[in-house]
């Protein structure tokens, strides 16, 4: 665990744990005291010295009597999954969360929109996301047990960085989206992971730039097709944002009218 993902944690969870001690009335040692913690423990999450686990962080809840929505926010400010059993930042497919992204999946047609986990295993996508992906790689879904990464559909020679205009580039930036969300913390060693794998990729670029944004632009290129879209990314893990505990929904936006019209002919519209 790293000092920033400490320091980031604490202060989120410290201002909400001191939010819901004034609306209940209950001062730090009255609230450690139902949560069945010391004071001083209580005074180090509220401080951001101590980077709570689940078990005290339910504990905390329950104490706090809080209704499902500020759980979550609490839980969710604490780097955990307010879902148990779910890793960090995910989002439980049977909840209101879900159905917000199928939603959006649904309004973004007929372009691309990709769901991905916090190790960018693709979770779900809508149709034209699928569609443009079997235009480049056309045997891309023909196992249904394989799931997709978006990391290595960019740096595998057989994925679409052939297709990918300026793939230097574009892949140190996608590098840099991994080394910032490492910068988080990793607590199942799945970002790590993922980042070796990538290193056995011929001709890596640097990870560049140092801070990455939150949106850049991909063009595909296939013989005298060009398609030009703008990315966007949207992290679905509260306060931590981009870190590695969150579900990501990356969005597709033409950026001309042929990327336009190309989308609408896949579609059939």
């Amino acid at each position: 665990m790293t000092a920033l993902t400490l320091h980031h944690r604490g202060n989120a969870v410290g201002r909400l744990l001191k939010h819901w001690r004034a609306q209940r009335g209950m001062s730090q040692l009255e609230l450690a005291l139902e949560a069945e913690l010391s004071a001083r423990h209580l005074s180090f999450i509220e401080n951001g010295r101590s980077d709570p686990g689940r078990e005290v962080m339910e504990r905390l809840c329950d104490a706090l009597a809080l209704a499902s929505e500020d759980r979550v926010a609490l839980l969710v400010a604490a780097g955990l999954s307010p879902y148990a059993g779910a890793p960090p930042g995910a989002v439980a497919e049977d909840g209101v969360a879900w159905r917000v992204v199928e939603a959006i999946l649904e309004n973004h047609e007929p372009y691309p929109g990709i769901v991905s986990d916090r190790a960018r295993d693709v979770v779900r996508l809508n149709r034209a996301a699928r569609k443009v992906i079997e235009h480049f790689l056309p045997a891309a879904f023909a196992d249904p047990e394989h799931r997709l990464n978006t990391m290595h559909l960019t740096f595998d020679p057989d994925g679409l960085r052939p297709y990918i205009e300026d793939w230097p580039a574009f892949a140190g930036i996608m590098l840099a989206r991994m080394h910032q969300r490492l910068a988080f913390g990793d607590p199942d060693g799945r970002l790590a992971a993922l980042l070796n794998e990538l290193q056995r990729y011929p001709d890596l670029p640097a990870a560049t730039p140092a801070v990455a944004p939150p949106s850049l632009r991909l063009t595909l290129l296939d013989g005298d097709l060009r398609l030009r879209f703008e990315t966007v990314l949207m992290a679905l893990g509260g306060p931590q944002d981009m870190s590695a505990n969150a579900t990501a929904v990356e969005l597709f936006v033409a950026r001309d009218q042929a990327t336009r019209r190309f989308c609408e002919a896949l579609a059939g519209r």
